[in-house]
């Protein structure tokens, strides 16, 4: 499921890993946050990418947990 998520990052990683930003007209920071505008997006997409990982991930755990926690109580006749 790691693919299908890293799947719809590879072209946005591309363009802002080598996009050099024009800052003219910022008062209030400077050219400061302009310039690493595109590496500040970068790393959330990463770690929104990762986020929804680990949320995946232990979706699935849940799942499975489920499935075989309702077999063993059919199992030991308990429900």
């Amino acid at each position: 499921s790691y693919f299908f998520l890293t799947l719809s990052l590879r072209d946005p990683i591309r363009n802002l890993s080598t996009m050099t930003m024009r800052c003219v007209g910022e008062v209030w920071y400077g050219d400061v946050v302009c310039r690493n505008q595109a590496k500040i997006v970068l790393g959330l997409m990463y770690l929104v990418d990762l986020l929804l990982f680990f949320l995946d991930t232990y979706m699935w755990y849940i799942i499975c947990n489920c499935i075989f926690s309702i077999g063993r109580s059919f199992y030991l006749g308990i429900s």
